[in-house]
């Protein structure tokens, strides 16, 4: 049976339901459309059972599920506390000009590589390889206790439900192979992982402020996002290490995540950078989110939450940008109200607490 797709998941879903539960995460419930095909529905049900029955510590996906004729709910893993987007903070150091700082993008591309090389490693759909496919800093998360974590889990049924639709961004991580038609796999991550690195270096996109036509010709030409004049420390060194992640073939790139991860820490260590630790992440966080940003026990996993005068995401908002919200605990979302996950879930899992690094 043929994965299936994320551009297929608008077809498949209709209304979408946000529940949340105070202490347990959130339930997405989805209910589907009657004129969905039989292949499809069979397609997203065997990927749903994949992702409950092999969760993966620091991927944000489904923990348990429960279908029926006319709907999935899933119970979605909640990160205590709020949690940061990369694309938020970036927008707010890139109209200073400002990226991370090259110990701070060095330790949250690393992770990221490490998350995805556990992606790479498990079962595909029918025999497909597996792949993040979608890898840019709106799937990137940061904890306020320094633990980084990824939305999304290399399945495309799944990661179409849970990654909101960021056309632009995916187009600036996306590797040439891509656009010729060819499937994602784990060297087109490798591109992306290297575009997410320039992108924290820097603090704006591979491609700056190209448009999409120009962008795809570029591609088209084999071409390199341009180094090394987006560096602040355009030191040869990692203007060729990103060279190599970025290179426009795909065997010339570093062979799997984990070695990309790896090629950074040693030019980092190399170069005589500092290195970032947990606590420069939870002050980076502090330092950087406005204080209305995270508010109490909200799981933020979408655009930053709204005040407590603002609405509720209401239904279609998982792919207007919101992916998923915990609210304050005895608030409503709108539509109707549905048990807690704990008594419609089936097939329960339970997944470490990631350490911070």
């Amino acid at each position: 049976m043929v994965a299936l797709k994320r551009e297929k998941v608008r077809a498949l879903v209709g209304r979408r339901t946000l529940i949340p539960t105070a202490g347990e995460g959130v339930t997405l419930r989805l209910d589907l459309t009657h004129a969905v095909i039989p292949e499809l529905r069979a397609a997203l049900d065997e990927e749903l059972a994949m992702v409950a029955a092999r969760p993966v510590e620091g991927l944000v996906a489904p923990l348990r599920l429960a279908t029926g004729a006319d709907h999935v709910q899933l119970a979605l893993e909640p990160i205590h506390g709020g949690a940061l987007r990369l694309a938020d903070m970036l927008r707010g150091l890139g109209r200073r000009g400002e990226g991370l700082g090259d110990g701070l993008a060095a330790a949250l591309t690393a992770t990221a590589t490490q998350l995805c090389h556990k992606i790479h490693l498990g079962p595909g759909h029918a025999g497909a390889p597996r792949a993040h496919a979608a890898l840019h800093p709106g799937t990137l998360l940061l904890t306020p206790a320094g633990t980084v974590a990824l939305l999304g889990c290399g399945l495309p049924g799944v990661d179409g439900l849970l990654i909101p639709a960021e056309p632009e961004p995916e187009l600036q991580s996306a590797a040439p192979e891509l656009m010729r038609g060819q499937r994602p796999d784990a060297l087109s991550d490798v591109y992306a992982l290297g575009a997410l690195y320039l992108t924290l270096l820097s603090g704006q996109p591979p491609w700056g402020g190209r448009s999409e036509g120009e962008i795809r010709a570029a591609l088209g030409r084999g071409q390199v996002p341009p180094l090394p004049g987006a560096l602040p420390d355009p030191r040869p060194s990692l203007v060729t290490l990103l060279r190599r992640a970025l290179a426009p073939t795909p065997g010339d790139r570093f062979p799997t995540a984990l070695a990309l991860g790896q090629a950074i820490s040693r030019e980092l260590k190399d170069s005589g950078q500092p290195r970032a630790s947990a606590e420069t992440l939870t002050r980076m966080l502090a330092t950087a989110v406005p204080a209305d940003a995270l508010r109490g026990p909200e799981i933020l996993l979408g655009r930053p939450a709204p005040t407590a005068a603002g609405p509720a995401p209401t239904e279609g908002d998982l792919h207007r940008g919101w992916s998923m919200v915990l609210q304050e605990p005895g608030s409503s979302p709108s539509g109707p109200t549905l048990p807690r996950p704990a008594e419609v879930m089936t097939a329960p899992t339970s997944r470490p607490t990631p350490p911070a690094t």
